[in-house]
């Protein structure tokens, strides 16, 4: 009878054991596939900052040789872009937002735009929204 109960705790402690160490590992595999979701979505929004910056520049540019630039909406490295441009006396503001791959990041620029052969664009503030 003693080498019952022996048997029986030692095979309840064995289904403990694998019971304990199989809640552990789940919990671990969940953690690390909600650290590589989050990852991935930060290398996303890296890519969809990447592309607004990269616009933001074009648009700089674009203004620099065009006194009456109004922006647009222009397609880069398979994402798209959207600039907006309100202007104010000789401070223009510079609204784009860039998406790539279902990730929408925005830029905010602000200038101080001089005419005059060159024309001058002095930055303001570049702010990411």
């Amino acid at each position: 009878m003693i080498s019952i109960q022996r048997g029986f705790i030692a095979i309840l402690t064995v289904i403990t054991l694998l019971a304990f160490s199989l809640s552990l590992t789940i919990a671990v595999a969940y953690l690390s596939i909600g650290e590589t979701q989050s990852a991935f979505a930060l290398s996303r929004g890296d890519e969809a900052l990447s592309l607004t910056e990269g616009c933001a520049g074009d648009a700089l540019l674009q203004a620099k040789r065009d006194e009456t630039y109004v922006g647009g909406d222009y397609s880069y490295l398979n994402g798209n872009c959207r600039v907006d441009v309100s202007v104010n006396g000789t401070t223009w503001t510079m609204d784009i937002a860039g998406t790539k791959n279902n990730f929408t990041r925005r830029v905010e620029i602000v200038l101080e735009y001089t005419l005059g052969p060159p024309n001058t664009i002095i930055l303001t503030s570049w702010l990411e929204k």
